[in-house]
């Protein structure tokens, strides 16, 4: 296989990944939302009814029946459509509309390795862009001041990596990879988000540096 097959199936396992792993957390949300849903809409035992003290509910029902139909049914939606609509994005054209004699669709965006990188590079910066408005740093350190700004650069450099190194020598070399670079990275940001509380208008305010 030359290189640009191999770097093309290198883009399509790592698309793959990150769908699935998007899509499983949506579906946990969801569960969790029927569930605990149910457990409000069956009388919340054992959760006190003073939690809801100050709110225009007398008990748990209706704030459990929104848990369960907007929260759960909203990421369970997200998790169906949000898979076609990634798959639509990145796919060649060989996703059926309505079954498989139907229209087949797709951008084929993981053929263009540049319009991938820019394109993902654009929402990680909108990301930061956003995040850095809603937040401020706590005691002016620069560790506060600038380390989401280093995650941000590092995750694009690691993109440019991934798109344009050399491609694995097998897929659970990219599995590996992937869940050491996000679990470790998650954690970081994590840390590094506690440094920087959220403001109390963040539409208002600059940028915070």
């Amino acid at each position: 296989m030359d290189e640009t097959g191999m770097s093309d199936r290198k883009r399509k396992s790592r698309h793959n990944l990150i769908r699935y792993v998007l899509g499983a957390l949506l579906v946990f949300v969801a569960l969790n939302a029927f569930a605990g849903g149910f457990y409000g809409m069956s009388g919340a035992e054992g959760v006190p009814v003073e939690w809801l003290s100050g709110t225009p509910f007398s008990d748990y029902f209706i704030p459990s029946l929104i848990l369960f139909v907007v929260v759960g049914g909203s990421s369970l939606v997200a998790a169906v459509f949000s898979h076609w609509v990634l798959d639509f994005i990145v796919h060649t054209p060989d996703l059926p509309l309505l079954g498989d004699a139907s229209t087949k669709l797709g951008l084929g965006l993981w053929s263009n390795a540049w319009l991938t990188f820019f394109l993902e590079a654009a929402l990680l910066v909108v990301g930061l862009w956003l995040y850095l408005r809603a937040t401020a740093p706590k005691g002016g350190s620069r560790l506060a001041r600038f380390g989401m700004v280093g995650v941000v650069v590092f995750l694009i450099a690691l993109n440019v990596y991934n798109l344009f190194g050399p491609p694995p020598s097998a897929f659970m070399e990219v599995f590996g990879l992937a869940m050491v670079s996000y679990l470790g990275l998650a954690g970081i940001a994590f840390w590094l988000d506690r440094l920087r509380p959220p403001v109390d208008e963040p539409v208002k305010l600059r940028l915070s540096l």
